[in-house]
């Protein structure tokens, strides 16, 4: 089956007034977590690594991007990394590229055009996009929050129940079926497995959404929910792994829209998706 997308959406564009470049004092720089990802240890070592020999030196850290806040504070879009590894470096200033009358929205804009020497993931674009006021992202988050899903922001896989670790796939689900597609999808599983964890990942996201592409319209989805709630995910998973064979049938979430097809014909006699075999 061939999947159409919509057309991605194009960024919001930054704007503002570029003013000057100068260094400041690190006490002045902090970081907006409503737009900003996480610090992640693992890039702090290897720039710590790479440096090593020389120790921090502000000179040759590159030019930290800000945005000058109205209370005397400078906002860090690009360069959160660097700033984390003076302040432990117990460096008191770093050169900056200073942005004069952004809002948070236009900060959160720059903060994905810059995309750096660590390019994001779209998990950690989400917050940012939902700042920018990105269309896309923000009917994602209203459907996501309708069904008391949270968005893992950091990729990793999340202990927390009803956390969505996979970002590109809500986008592409969206651009594909659009919001009322998406949240068909995402209904279904809140539903069918409140709290298992492995219903919302990747596969089984990208399964249901395929089987809601091919049957929307002409399954009864009370029935859907009621047969899948005898089964957990790993036995959809097993049952699906067992069809699949790499390079021959498709995609393994094409094998779980396959297997959800099955479960739902199996003992129904009329209004079958597929034909009986003979």
């Amino acid at each position: 089956m061939t999947t159409v997308y919509h057309s991605q959406e194009p960024e919001p564009k930054p704007t503002g007034n570029h003013a000057y470049e100068t260094y400041l004092p690190l006490h002045l720089l902090f970081v907006d977590r409503s737009y900003q990802r996480g610090i992640s240890e693992m890039h702090l070592r290897q720039m710590k690594k790479n440096r090593a020999a020389n120790g921090f030196d502000p000179q040759l850290a590159g030019i930290v991007t800000v945005s000058m806040r109205s209370d005397g504070t400078y906002a860090v879009i690009d360069g959160q990394h660097r700033l984390e590894l003076a302040r432990r470096s117990k460096v008191e200033k770093l050169r900056c590229d200073v942005h004069v009358g952004l809002t948070v929205p236009q900060e959160a804009a720059l903060f994905l055009a810059l995309d750096g020497a660590k390019p994001l993931f779209a998990n950690e674009k989400y917050d940012a996009k939902l700042r920018a006021g990105n269309q896309e992202i923000m009917a994602i988050d209203a459907v996501v929050r309708k069904h008391g899903c949270t968005i893992n922001k950091t990729g990793d896989r999340s202990k927390a129940v009803r956390s969505l670790n996979a970002v590109k796939t809500l986008e592409d689900i969206y651009r594909a079926l659009g919001a009322d597609g998406l949240e068909s999808v995402i209904r279904i599983i809140c539903a069918v497995w409140p709290d298992d964890k492995e219903a919302y990942t990747e596969i089984m996201l990208r399964g249901m959404a395929l089987f809601v592409q091919s049957y929307g319209g002409k399954f009864q989805e009370s029935d859907l929910v009621k047969k899948l709630r005898l089964l957990p995910t790993y036995q959809i998973l097993q049952r699906a792994k067992g069809k699949h064979v790499p390079g021959v049938s498709g995609s393994l979430w094409q094998a779980v829209s396959d297997t959800l097809l099955a479960i739902y014909d199996n003992g129904r006699r009329t209004q079958r998706l597929s034909p009986k075999a003979a």
